[in-house]
């Protein structure tokens, strides 16, 4: 054998050994080899060592293993780095993947279209569609050409109020004449559901034809029923049952069966929901989920209750969602009773869903025991479960307590649970501990229209105008929208004020 033949085999063998170390999870064992050679090692031995790293999580190693491959004199290439970055985009490390493309630069390697793909990637695994963007944008400064891939994950990083740049992202591609393959058209049609956009996503699966697949497919339905089109949806999942029209290659699964149980439940139609769950080729957790939603907002408490013993296991999602429906019905005593059978331990949205259930039958002293309860579970408190627990007071001493609580905790309580607390003074007649209470936490900014109504038509209740005064003053101070709804108030205030520092209107 050739000696370039020779050293080619054992080049293979150390990087498949390497690689079986990290595959096992033994990367230590893989970065020895690197810190203690006893063979020469090559840029593929070295890249396999910072792989190995990598795919088990441990991207300073990864980082430190480049650096020591310098020091044994085999210079990291581009192809090493991106191997890198790749393996802490498959494993949610997308901290890992800024930091060793950020050492492309110190390294003076000039980044290509797979390290940026990688990056941006990892940045779609968690929905950092910031990042993703600073990186597109990034890539063409460096005159760094897109692909489709790199399209691709930069749009589904989208979601929420990102849509627009999901849209912008597209275009740009049919500008730069790539092709938006079934990926990319996948990831534009979810990113477009929270924007309401079904329509657009009508079109771009016409536009697919008989390239549908059963990811796309989906995709359409949870964009459909995130918009409450739900007769659309439902001509979806006959296709795909009837074997017609454009999901006709696609077989409907609980992704599908899921959106058309919420479709149904936001369109009113709950009992077509309840039936679709029993159709389906298999009911799980997640239909059972759907569907004790679609009877929560219907106001079918009893059915959602129903399904809890109905043969399906629930998980908490089931029994959060139950507690939900029993509370937007104002049957905090079911939903204390689902709380208490509950087989799998409460998480924070549990308790939101108890207290705020608890609130509609003003079950304070209840109220403050789950607060308690969730303190020994290690369950901290956040914004809705002081806004729920506020709104559940009946005497007005603990509720201001409950805003000193949520301050110390350094948890935010918003215009909803400031509105409470203001309703609880209101029927104690408390209204100077209300403007107290909005001096002393700073808390004009968050009233809204509803709250600073009440409080300037309280104060012209009792006559007092020079609190109302006050009150108005801090309103416009802080620049806050004022409706034509306290016209009356503010011209009653404006006209006792004026009489009481002794001044009076004349004719004309």
């Amino acid at each position: 054998m050739a000696p370039a033949d020779t050293a080619h085999a054992r080049s293979a063998a150390r990087v498949a050994e390497i690689g079986e170390l990290g595959r096992q999870g033994r990367w230590l064992d893989a970065l020895a080899i690197l810190s203690f050679p006893s063979f020469p090692l090559d840029v593929y031995a070295c890249g396999a060592v910072v792989r190995a790293c990598a795919q088990n999580g441990e991207w300073p190693a990864a980082l430190g293993a480049i650096r020591l491959a310098q020091e044994v004199t085999v210079k990291a290439n581009v192809v090493v780095c991106n191997t890198a970055i790749s393996a802490c985009a498959k494993g949610h490390h997308w901290q890992g993947a800024l930091a060793l493309f950020h050492d492309l630069a110190q390294q003076d390697i000039q980044a290509d279209v797979v390290s940026y793909g990688s990056l941006i990637s990892a940045c779609a695994q968690v929905r950092n569609w910031q990042l993703a963007m600073a990186a597109v944008r990034l890539m063409q400064q460096q005159e760094v050409p897109a692909n489709e891939m790199t399209c691709s994950a930069a749009i589904s990083a989208c979601e929420d109020s990102s849509w627009r740049w999901a849209l912008e992202l597209f275009e740009e591609m049919l500008m730069e004449r790539l092709e938006a393959d079934i990926v990319v058209s996948t990831a534009l049609m979810t990113a477009l559901s929270f924007g309401n956009h079904w329509e657009h996503c009508l079109h771009i699966a016409a536009d697919l034809g008989e390239k549908v697949t059963q990811t796309t497919s989906n995709a359409l339905a949870t964009c459909l029923q995130r918009s409450a089109q739900w007769a659309w949806v439902l001509s979806l999942l006959e296709q795909m049952e009837t074997g017609r029209g454009l999901a006709k290659r696609c077989t409907a699964d609980s992704i599908t069966y899921a959106a058309a149980i919420a479709a149904y439940g936001a369109g009113g139609h709950w009992p077509q929901a309840l039936r679709l769950l029993w159709v389906a080729p298999a009911p799980n957790a997640i239909l059972l989920n759907v569907a004790i939603a679609a009877c929560g907002e219907n106001m079918q408490w009893h059915w959602s209750l129903q399904l809890l013993e109905a043969g399906i296991t629930p998980d908490l999602i089931s029994y959060n969602s139950a507690m939900t429906a029993c509370g937007a019905a104002s049957q905090w005593q079911r939903a204390l009773v689902v709380f208490e059978s509950m087989k799998v331990p409460p998480d924070l949205v549990t308790f939101n869903a108890l207290v705020t259930a608890l609130g509609t039958g003003r079950q304070w002293r209840l109220a403050l025991s789950v607060l308690s309860a969730a303190a020994l579970r290690q369950v901290r408190p956040g914004t809705v479960t002081y806004n729920a627990a506020i709104a559940a007071m009946e005497p007005w001493r603990p509720s201001l307590a409950l805003l000193s609580s949520a301050a110390s905790s350094m948890v935010r309580v918003d215009e909803v649970g400031m509105a409470a607390a203001m309703s609880v003074c209101e029927r104690g007649h408390l209204w100077q501990q209300s403007l107290t209470l909005l001096n002393a936490k700073n808390c004009w900014s968050a009233l809204s229209l509803i709250a600073k109504n009440a409080l300037l038509a309280a104060f012209e209740k009792v006559d007092d105008w020079r609190s109302s005064l006050v009150a108005l003053g801090q309103m416009c101070s802080e620049t806050l929208q004022i409706d034509e709804a306290v016209d009356r108030p503010i011209g009653i205030i404006g006209a006792k004020g004026c009489e009481g520092i002794g001044l009076k209107g004349g004719g004309a």
